[in-house]
């Protein structure tokens, strides 16, 4: 199809042209009824949007009749589709894969709650990975949304905090989808600049740093004979963890609204200050 321009095709140029166009089709269409269901929705917007390869078929009537009648319900205008920048798309999976990542880290501390008298090396795995998760979801917040490297740490980092994340359907998320296409690109970009700000601001008492000290003060506590945190400590750090992601999750749903910024950084900032006190008996530790 790319070798005939879409104007001055003489009527044999138009016949080839118009007889390319509906074997494409064709082999479209049979892609899409073989494709599992997981490929077709990603696959809507890479035929949509991306595919380079589609560029001339998308401007021929038959591709929009195609997209309407596979995926039924989908936003066309006249017989030509929208066609946003792929770093609009990046940015909509970014702010995606940003808000699924919070609310996995949200579950899993939750789920730690639960677990009473936690051995000390135990905990100090769960912090040193959540190290790792904010380190790598600050990159990903104040990076560039091209930058698929960052996303691939940040997933990863994910995955080794909560293991059962790497087998779940839903985590990743898919990438191109439409809700990425249709999202307001300035909005994003504003929201995800300030995110990154806001993370950068008071580090010193920032949820990362706070990780950094209780894997210090852990250290310290299993050199004086602590074997276990008691549970209600444990609950209390679970839950001050969970509160933080779970307004970071809600901090990137949201438009720009002071009252949900300020609860973000007052949970991102309330991470208990680790004090290990040796005066006392060596099997308490207290926040």
């Amino acid at each position: 199809m790319n070798q005939y321009p879409c104007k001055g095709r003489n009527g044999i140029q138009n016949e080839r042209h118009r007889h390319l166009a509906e074997k494409a089709v064709e082999q479209l269409e049979k892609a899409v009824l073989r494709a599992e269901s997981g490929f077709t929705t990603m696959g809507r917007s890479w035929m949509r949007f991306e595919d380079p390869d589609l560029v001339r078929l998308r401007a021929d009537p038959r591709f929009g009749d195609f997209v309407r009648s596979a995926y039924p319900g989908t936003a066309t205008m006249g017989d030509r589709l929208l066609c946003p920048p792929v770093a609009c798309l990046l940015e909509g999976y970014t702010r995606r894969l940003l808000r699924d990542a919070a609310l996995v880290m949200e579950l899993n501390w939750r789920e730690r709650g639960r677990s009473g008298s936690t051995a000390v090396d135990t905990l100090k795995c769960w912090l040193r990975a959540e190290e790792k998760a904010w380190d790598a979801f600050r990159a990903v917040v104040g990076g560039r949304p091209s930058d698929w490297a960052d996303r691939a740490t940040l997933i990863a980092a994910v995955q080794e905090s909560d293991p059962a994340a790497a087998r779940r359907s839903d985590f990743p998320p898919g990438m191109l989808q439409e809700s990425d296409a249709q999202s307001d690109h300035r909005c994003t970009v504003d929201l995800l600049q300030s995110v990154a700000a806001e993370l950068r601001k008071g580090m010193s008492t920032s949820a990362l740093t706070r990780s950094r000290a209780w894997c210090a003060i852990l250290d310290d506590a299993l050199a004086s004979g602590v074997a276990k945190l008691p549970a209600p400590q444990v609950r209390a750090l679970c839950s001050q963890y969970a509160a933080a992601w779970l307004r970071l999750g809600a901090r990137l749903a949201a438009e720009q609204d002071e009252a949900v910024e300020v609860k973000f950084r007052g949970a991102v900032h309330s991470i208990a200050e680790p004090r290990h006190d040796t005066r006392r008996t060596p099997e308490v530790l207290w926040i």
